[in-house]
């Protein structure tokens, strides 16, 4: 078995060309065949609960990214209105 240190990628080796409607951090699809979006950390989720929050019927826990609606600044290129 071989074990390899995971190391993030130079800066400015990936474009994140959209912005998530729920944190407004950058993000990117996964791949043309995907549903997923990453944020720059690797992470598919975006929390939107508050700690006190979490578990409490009221919210999830998190929601998985998504852009910003076409139409709006952190659309992704090419979504139409």
């Amino acid at each position: 078995m071989s074990i390899f240190p995971w190391a993030e990628d130079p800066p400015g080796t990936r474009e994140f060309p959209a912005y998530c409607r729920g944190c407004s951090i950058p993000i990117r699809q996964l791949n043309a065949a995907s549903e997923l979006w990453e944020d720059p950390a690797g992470l598919t989720t975006c929390v939107k609960a508050r700690l006190e929050d979490i578990g409490g019927g009221r919210r999830p826990d998190f929601v998985l990214h998504q852009p910003m609606p076409a139409g709006l600044v952190g659309a992704p290129a090419g979504a139409e209105p």
